[in-house]
This record gives structure tokens, C-alpha cells and sequence, in this order.
């Protein structure tokens, strides 16, 4: 079975959109650390920035899961991959 999603074309369009998507969003936190922590010199104020940004995802993505189980796939990847763009942007 793995074999066959390797080879499958939309998997692996799947598969590398999503790599590179969460390796911008992991460098974007990253840089966004560091100029908040040379702008503001203070680390309380990092963690609570840092804190803040993975309490929504610890919070929600229990009840989240279970709902987006009910709901079409495709279209919740891209709504997700959509709005988290979009809040990136902003």
C-alpha cells in the first residue's frame, strides 16, 4: 500500500505542497522570534508571544479533529492552507 502512495502523483503533490507550506510556517515563527526578541529585548514577553500562538492549536485541535473527519477533505486542506496564508500575510 505504501508503495502505491509513493508512486501516486496527487499524493505526492500532496505531500510536497504540505513540506514546503509547514517549512514556511516553521521559518516564519522563527524569524518572527528573533525580531521580537532583538526589538524587545525581553524573553518573558517572547514566551508568552510563542505561548500564544501554540495555545490555539493545543486547544482546538482535539474537537477539530473529530469534526473535520464529517466534513470534505480537499476542501478543508485548501480553506486551511488558504486562511493560514492569509494570517501569515497579515
Amino acid at each position: 500500500m505504501f508503495k502505491n502512495l509513493c508512486v501516486s502523483k496527487n499524493f505526492s503533490l500532496l505531500i510536497s505542497g504540505q513540506f514546503v507550506s509547514q517549512m514556511g510556517t516553521k521559518i516564519y515563527l522563527i524569524a518572527l522570534s528573533f525580531w521580537l526578541l532583538e526589538k524587545t529585548n525581553s524573553s518573558l514577553l517572547l514566551s508568552l508571544v510563542l505561548s500564544a500562538s501554540i495555545a490555539p492549536r493545543v486547544l482546538i485541535t482535539p474537537f477539530a479533529g473529530s469534526l473535520v473527519d464529517q466534513w470534505n477533505k480537499k476542501y478543508i486542506l485548501i480553506l486551511t492552507d488558504a486562511l493560514s496564508g492569509l494570517s501569515i500575510l497579515t
